[in-house]
């Protein structure tokens, strides 16, 4: 059992956008290699975006207002794992030192959390993180009124 480091954020757009730069980039390299002659962009595209990241599979639960987020990551050492986490959205990718191919899962919660309260484990290749949601008060303490 390994913890995770957990950095906080305001946005993972940012992260997207490196992502879909890098992709790009390798599209561009591949519509080059062959010129352009028999192939779509979208093509070139959707080839790059498998070259370049892994989407491993995530399942996020809830149970007594906790939210659970596991990732099978396989192999993939803790010391290269990233997590970055809002209020609404978690990103878990791999760092540079991992491999050609990066880890790149993004996973919204149903409600919003505390980012700060998000906790991380890594057990024989499972992401598991954990996050209280936070409650809506103005709906509590208006059914606590009634």
């Amino acid at each position: 059992m390994a913890t995770i480091s957990i950095r906080t954020g305001s946005s993972i757009l940012n992260e997207i956008e490196k992502a879909y730069d890098d992709i790009t980039q390798k599209a561009r390299e591949k519509f080059r290699e062959h010129r352009g002659a028999y192939t779509l962009d979208i093509e070139d595209w959707f080839a790059a975006e498998k070259q370049v990241l892994w989407k491993p599979d995530a399942q996020i639960t809830e149970k007594q207002g906790l939210f659970i987020v596991r990732v099978a990551l396989g192999i993939l050492p803790p010391e290269a794992v990233d997590v970055l986490v809002t209020g609404d959205d978690v990103l878990i990718q791999s760092n540079d030192t991992a491999g050609p191919q990066r880890v790149f899962r993004a996973v919204h919660f149903p409600s919003p959390i505390n980012p700060l309260q998000l906790h991380g484990t890594y057990i024989k290749g499972i992401l598991i993180l954990i996050a209280p949601s936070i409650v809506d008060r103005t709906r509590t303490s208006a059914l606590a009124e009634r």
